[in-house]
């Protein structure tokens, strides 16, 4: 970040500190979408695949292949949520 913050000063010379915070906060919403997504969009993802998951089982009684599945899905979801609610 600091190398980008004084490579902006360097451009143009006499750069106003709007101009560079406005640049910074691009940078900083691409950095934060290249390590983990389109946060909103994976959460929804999650939650339309338990939907479909649940919809699927129909009220039957889970094995336990389908069992951890359901579980993986809930912890995913979970991490997801707490992720969203940081961001």
């Amino acid at each position: 970040m600091e190398d980008i913050w004084h490579g902006i000063r360097h451009e143009g010379g006499d750069v106003s500190v709007v101009h560079m915070l406005r640049v910074m906060k691009g940078k900083l919403k691409q950095w934060n979408q290249d390590p983990f997504g389109n946060v909103d969009s994976n959460y929804q993802a999650l939650v339309n695949e338990i939907d479909r998951f649940d919809e699927r089982l129909n009220g039957d009684e889970l094995d336990d292949c389908e069992l951890l599945h359901k579980r993986q899905l809930y912890s995913k979801l979970w991490a997801a949520s707490r992720l969203r609610e940081s961001v």
